[in-house]
């Protein structure tokens, strides 16, 4: 092989190797600009979420081995393990798309959406909606949904 073939051959190559760390950057960042702007956006209020001060319960804590967090509860509210929830968790039995939380007539409604690993609430897996009650312990894995006033 010529001198001048090699050559071009190990320039190709640092390009290529350029581009692919470029594109890993790039990725990085956008990542970072997706979760920024997930913590900085402010939700619109609906008008099931103005009667949700008669509902007994307003929070959810949520709970795993490695940390405890607070939320207050909103109408539509979301849980699973991806960015687009209102609630993630980091648990490896959770689904993407958990569950949801509905306000229904100033009480809330806790519906599993047919996640694989289910939730449960005192050992038995919820089958369907169910009323949400100050006290109620949820459990999705490893990870508690304890619901506060």
């Amino acid at each position: 092989m010529s001198e001048l073939a090699l050559t071009l051959l190990r320039m190709g190559f640092l390009a290529l190797l350029w581009i692919f760390i470029y594109t890993i950057l790039r990725l990085m960042r956008q990542d970072l600009n997706r979760v920024d702007a997930k913590y900085t956006k402010k939700s619109a209020i609906s008008p099931n979420d103005l009667t949700k001060s008669r509902a007994r319960v307003n929070r959810v804590v949520v709970v795993s081995p490695d940390f405890e967090k607070e939320y207050e509860l909103r109408n539509g509210m979301t849980f699973g393990r991806s960015n687009e929830v209102s609630v993630q968790i980091e648990d490896d039995f959770a689904s993407s798309n958990h569950a949801q939380l509905l306000l229904e007539k100033g009480a809330w409604i806790y519906e599993d959406l047919g996640s694989t690993n289910g939730s449960w609430l005192d050992r038995k897996r919820i089958s369907g909606p169910l009323k949400i009650k100050r006290g109620t312990v949820l459990k999705i894995g490893n990870t508690e949904l304890r619901f506060e006033k």
